[in-house]
C-alpha cells in the first residue's frame, strides 16, 4: 500500500501549518512519521491512502505488522500476444512483491490456442496474473496492474464500454475473481517500452519457451531505493507547502466547483464560505485542483474528501 503523510507542524511560538508528502510505501512513510514525531513539534500526523482513507500511526503500525509475513506492495505487469498465422496466443505475467522483509519477482508465461484476437490475449494475460496472485494467497489488498493494452485498461476503468461479447465475458471473470479475493485494483496504462518484461514473456510463450520462476531481488538496490525515496519525501514535505497557486487560479476553481451540489452546500454555510474566501490552507487545496481531471470519479472524490477534512478542522 502507498500513502501520503499529512503533518501539522507547530513552531515554538505557536505558528502552525500543514505539510503533505508525495506518495510512498507505507513502511517508508512510517519511518518518516516516527522521525517527525521525535521533533516534538508535530501537532497531528496521519496517513492518507489512495482511496482517501485516513490512518493513525497506531493503525498503520498494526497494519504493517499484520501483512509482514504475507505478499504485499504488489505490482503486476501483464501482456498478451496473438499470432494471426498460427492463431496461437502468448501470455506474459510479472509480479513484484515484498514478503518477510524481502522483495521478490515472479515471472510466468503460457501459450494458449483457444483465443481469437490480440485483445482477448491481453485479457487472458491479466487473468493469468490474477490466478498467480491467488496462488500466492494474496487477498484483501490493493494491487497495481500495469499493461500496454488501451482496450483492457480503459474497459476495466470504465472509460470505454466493452462491446465485444467475448471481451465482456473476460472482464466479468476478472472482476469476479478480484472480488472473491477482495483485491482492490488500480490500473495503469504504459507504453510497450514500459512493459518490456511481460512483452518478452508473451513472445517467448509464442516461440514455445515456457518460463515459471521466482527470484529474490537484490536487497542493496531496494535499500538504496528506499533511501532515495525517504530523502525525496522529506524534500517534498517542504516544497509542497511552498508551491504557489495564484488567487486567479483559486477563484477560477471555485467558480468551477460551484457546479457541484456538495461544494454549493459548503458555500451556503457562512463559516465554510469564510474559510473558502480567507483561509490559506483551504484556498491552497482548491488552487491545486486540476479541472480537466475532475471528470474522473476517483480524482473528484479525492479532492472532495480533502476539502471535507480541512473544512471540518
Amino acid at each position: 500500500m502507498k500513502v501520503i503523510i499529512e503533518w501539522s507542524y507547530r513552531t515554538p511560538k505557536g505558528t502552525e501549518t500543514v505539510f503533505q508528502s508525495h506518495e510512498m510505501k507505507a513502511a517508508h512513510a512510517m519511518l518518516i512519521a516516527e522521525d517527525l514525531e521525535r521533533t516534538g513539534r508535530t501537532k497531528t500526523l496521519k496517513f492518507i491512502d489512495r482511496y482517501d482513507n485516513l490512518w493513525t500511526i497506531k493503525q498503520m503500525k498494526s497494519y504493517l505488522k499484520e501483512i509482514e509475513t504475507e505478499p504485499h506492495n504488489i505490482i503486476v505487469y501483464f501482456d498478451g500476444g496473438f499470432d494471426q498465422t498460427t492463431k496461437a496466443s502468448g501470455l506474459g505475467c510479472v509480479i513484484y512483491y515484498d514478503q518477510n522483509g524481502k522483495s521478490y519477482r515472479l515471472r510466468r508465461n503460457a501459450s494458449v490456442l483457444e483465443l481469437t484476437s490480440n485483445n482477448e490475449a491481453e485479457y487472458a494475460a491479466l487473468h493469468l496474473c490474477i490466478k498467480e496472485l491467488e496462488n500466492l494467497n494474496v487477498h484483501h489488498l490493493p494491487v497495481r496492474f500495469i499493461g500496454d493494452s488501451r482496450v483492457v485498461i480503459n474497459h476495466l476503468t470504465e472509460e470505454w464500454p466493452a462491446i465485444e461479447q467475448n471481451l465482456y465475458s473476460w472482464a466479468d471473470r476478472i472482476e469476479a475473481k478480484m472480488k472473491a479475493l477482495r483485491i482492490t485494483p488500480e490500473y495503469e496504462l504504459v507504453s510497450r517500452k514500459g512493459n518490456t518484461e511481460a512483452d518478452r514473456l508473451a513472445t517467448q510463450a509464442l516461440n514455445g519457451i515456457e518460463i515459471t520462476a521466482t527470484v529474490e531481488i537484490e536487497i542493496g538496490g531496494e535499500t538504496m531505493g528506499a533511501l532515495l525515496e525517504l530523502i525525496g519525501s522529506i524534500a517534498t514535505l517542504i516544497i509542497s507547502s511552498m508551491k504557489d497557486v495564484t488567487d486567479e487560479e483559486i477563484d477560477q476553481n471555485i467558480t468551477f466547483l460551484n457546479k457541484y451540489e456538495w461544494f454549493q452546500s459548503y458555500y451556503d454555510n457562512e463559516e465554510h464560505k469564510r474559510l473558502i474566501r480567507e483561509n490559506n490552507d483551504v484556498r491552497f487545496i482548491i488552487g491545486q485542483i486540476n479541472i480537466e481531471k475532475m471528470r474522473k470519479n476517483s480524482y473528484r472524490n479525492k479532492y472532495k474528501k480533502k476539502l471535507e477534512v480541512i473544512l471540518q478542522k
